[in-house]
């Protein structure tokens, strides 16, 4: 049975040792947002259909929300905000027991060989760490989202692209829908290269290496960890990883800007811009994109003045 979920924080080697078939949802519906109707948040309603099981998140108060009148079986997943105690690192591993018993009483099996599923994800996340190195800003988003929806990860490492000129900058937000894709040629026609892709639906929303000895041992385990305890979000407090993971950006390829996009109606990422600003480490811009008659322009006039000031 085909499971879907739309947050970075459920595993889908998890499902899979279940029997089911694990479906990231990365698409937005075309919803007036101006209403205060969250697109991601509606776009998951559209795509949850009868015969699936679903999950959501409560990660934010929109997600929250979106289980209520579904038409198909849903499992509500309870996400700590906090990370750094024992105690919430135990409430997602007795979530994960949860799921698994609601996913048995809807067709599944107890879990078999999860630690052989939770290594070949692994194996499979790897690869598309290196691709996100190498590869141009679409194409490897496009790589992630192949994986997010079908565990498809590309056959063979890409080749290296030369160096074009243009500034190398984070971009940083909730989940980009793959009908915006766009926007990465968009930065790209500005002068700027997303070399740290921090969407929801990026490159930051990868679970983390995991320890393979642990994986082996205690693959629960290995699960809370490469999840719950490493993966950044707005929503998260304290919000560190995320200043952590940009640190490594910065080392690792030369990020020289960060580019905040936050969905319409999202407070989350919107609070995020201001942290950054006081972290100080890099310029930092917000851009929006709301649907607007011109919207585009004004975002690529502020990309613009970024790599003219960094030059």
């Amino acid at each position: 049975m085909r499971v879907l979920f739309a947050s970075p924080f459920i595993p889908p080697e998890f499902i899979t040792a279940h029997g089911h078939r694990p479906s990231r949802v990365l698409s937005a519906a075309a919803t007036d947002c101006h209403q205060g109707r969250c697109a991601v948040a509606a776009g998951f309603d559209e795509a949850l259909v009868r015969g699936d099981l679903g999950i959501v998140v409560g990660s934010c108060d929109q997600m929250r929300r979106s289980a209520d009148g579904r038409v198909a079986p849903t499992f509500r997943f309870h996400l700590p905000a906090t990370w750094t105690t024992a105690n919430a690192a135990r409430q997602y591993g007795d979530e994960l027991q949860r799921l698994s018993v609601f996913l048995q009483r809807h067709g599944g099996h107890a879990p078999a060989d999860l630690a052989t599923h939770l290594l070949d994800h692994d194996t499979r996340r790897a690869r598309l760490r290196t691709g996100c190195s190498l590869l141009p800003a679409r194409a490897a988003a496009e790589a992630i989202a192949a994986y997010a929806v079908s565990g498809v990860v590309p056959a063979s490492d890409p080749v290296a692209q030369p160096p074009d000129g243009r500034v190398p900058i984070a971009l940083l937000g909730g989940p980009l829908p793959v009908a915006a894709f766009d926007l990465y040629d968009l930065i790209e026609g500005c002068g700027a290269r997303v070399v740290l892709d921090g969407c929801e639906s990026g490159e930051r929303g990868l679970a983390a290496p995991c320890d393979r000895r642990l994986a082996a041992d205690d693959p629960l385990a290995a699960l809370v960890d490469s999840y719950f305890l490493a993966i950044p979000d707005a929503f998260r407090r304290p919000d560190s990883l995320i200043f952590s993971w940009l640190e490594r950006g910065i080392a690792e390829r030369g990020v020289r800007a960060v580019v905040v996009r936050p969905d319409p109606w999202c407070d989350l990422w919107r609070a995020v811009v201001p942290r950054l600003h006081d972290w100080g480490r890099l310029p930092v811009v917000l851009v929006e994109s709301d649907g607007e008659s011109g919207s585009r322009a004004r975002l690529a006039t502020r990309i613009e003045a970024l790599t003219e000031m960094l030059g």
